[in-house]
């Protein structure tokens, strides 16, 4: 049994300082992907909260052989499509992180305040631009593009079939396309007619 199926072990049995330890252990973690779903500080630490909670109140269902990291996702993910459901009105979906991956921003050349001026522009067109994604192809991209999941970890994280996981990022994508289609002629990369 290793140090963390003990620790699980030791919550189940209604231990709060192995409920502590978890929490330290996983806090950082959880955060990074409750902050990429909900775009902010206030509401990524309150779905954090609810993580935990939803966590040690179904502690008794966890089975050992998944893995934890995936099962807290998976928490977190429903969690925050259930509250986008409940508040759809208050919610502003943004993506705060660094947007490297994208390739038109490998084609910028500018440098000092050039360059942080076009970066500010090219986050805020694709911040809006996932706003156009439904809850769950929002999931599926950010799982996979800003977290590195495979196909596999992403359909457990969200309790759907491979085929769907690649559906919703392929539909997520084309979203994404179109809304930033623009930046296709700034960079010179029109589709030859």
């Amino acid at each position: 049994m290793n140090s963390e199926q003990e620790l699980i072990r030791r919550i189940k049995l209604g231990e709060r300082d192995a409920f502590r330890e978890f929490v330290e252990n996983h806090k950082k973690h959880l955060y990074t992907i409750a902050y990429r779903l909900t775009g902010n500080h206030n509401d990524a630490d309150d779905l954090s909260q609810v993580v935990f909670i939803k966590f040690f109140k179904s502690i008794a269902f966890y089975r050992q052989e998944s893995n934890i990291i995936s099962w807290l996702y998976k928490i977190a993910v429903n969690s925050h499509i259930d509250s986008k459901r409940k508040k759809i009105d208050r919610i502003v979906m943004t993506v705060k992180d660094d947007t490297q991956n994208m390739t038109e921003e490998s084609a910028l050349t500018h440098s000092g305040a050039d360059n942080n001026l076009e970066s500010h522009f090219i986050k805020k067109h694709l911040d809006e631009a996932m706003k156009q994604l439904s809850p769950r192809e929002k999931t599926a991209f950010i799982l996979r593009h800003y977290e590195d999941h495979t196909i596999r970890e992403i359909a457990e994280i969200i309790e759907t079939s491979e085929g769907t996981v690649k559906s919703l990022l392929f539909r997520g994508v084309k979203k994404l396309q179109q809304v930033l289609s623009f930046y296709r002629s700034d960079f010179g990369l029109e589709e030859a007619k």
